[in-house]
């Protein structure tokens, strides 16, 4: 296929991001990112080369899982914003700290 012809829109830029469409949709904002080939009122469409060489550039071994990784992984341990926002392991917490 003719790489100027190779239009995606946010869901296939998402797809390519690894991350979703809301999320995706920020990122395209972001300066430095790739301009939209097609703008239309409801409607933004990249050129997939010019998505893939920002990635590369911007986002290097994510594929990989370096930087993809969560810092707080499900169910080993809640963040300490999330714990904050539990009354019952708030109180835990300052229980714990007083032992200690």
């Amino acid at each position: 296929m003719d790489s100027e012809l190779d239009l995606v829109d946010i869901t296939e830029v998402a797809e390519i991001l690894g991350v979703g469409r809301s999320r995706a949709d920020t990122i395209s904002r972001y300066k430095g990112f790739p301009d939209p080939a097609v703008i239309k009122p409801r409607m933004r469409l990249w050129h997939r080369a010019d998505v893939q060489t920002w990635v590369a550039r911007n986002r290097p071994g994510w594929r990989d899982g370096e930087s993809a990784r969560p810092m707080y992984p499900r169910g080993d341990a809640l963040s300490p914003v999330q714990s904050m926002r539990c009354p019952s392991l708030r109180r835990e917490m300052s229980n714990q700290e007083a032992i200690l």
